[in-house]
Order: structure tokens, then sequence, then C-alpha cells
């Protein structure tokens, strides 16, 4: 059971960071791109119409975009919700817990 706990343990903290560097990313890459088109249209000879119209797509975009980063944050947050039981009724050592303390947990999941 204790390699159980520790694979469990393992498998949900790097599920967390993975999912952090994700949600980073994801964030760094939207914006780079947007700066980098915003940047771009100075040189590429269109109308203000055209600017304007490019400008909007990529707004619009980033916004959802960040519409959706913001769904990832309340996952990680139910994520969280889940974890914190775990890791209080599991702890950081090889104790499993005894079947009352595992009923508990599973009442909080």
């Amino acid at each position: 059971m204790a390699k159980v706990v520790e694979r469990l343990r393992t498998t949900m903290k790097e599920f967390d960071d993975g999912y952090q560097d994700i949600m980073t990313s994801s964030a760094e890459i939207s914006e780079r791109m947007a700066s980098k088109i915003d940047e771009s249209i100075l040189f590429l000879d269109l109308t203000e119409r055209q600017e304007d119209t490019i400008e909007a797509i990529v707004h619009e975009n980033v916004r959802d975009i960040n519409v959706e980063l913001s769904k990832g944050v309340e996952m990680n947050r139910c994520f969280g919700d889940f974890v914190d039981p775990m890791t209080s009724a599991f702890g950081d050592d090889d104790v499993v817990p005894d079947m009352n303390e595992l009923l508990e947990l599973s009442a909080k999941l």
C-alpha cells in the first residue's frame, strides 16, 4: 500500500507541476503573439481599417484565450480541493491511514 500511496503522491505532484507549466506557457505564448502582430502591423503598409481589423481579431483571441486560462485556474482550484485532503490523510511519510481515516477521506472527496 505504501508504494501505491507514494506513486499517487508523485503522480499528483507531477500533474500539478505540469499543469502550472502549461498554463504559464500558454499565457506567455498568447501575449507574445499579440505583441509581435501589433509590432508587425506598423511595417505591413496596411490601411487603417485593415490594421484595426487585425488588431481586433488578435485582441479578441487573446481575450478568448484568457477566458480559457481562467477556466484552467478554476480546474486547478478543484484539483487542489482533491489533493489537499489526500496530502493530509497520507502525509509525507510511508504511514498508510487506517480504515476510518480512509472513509473520512472518501467522504471529503
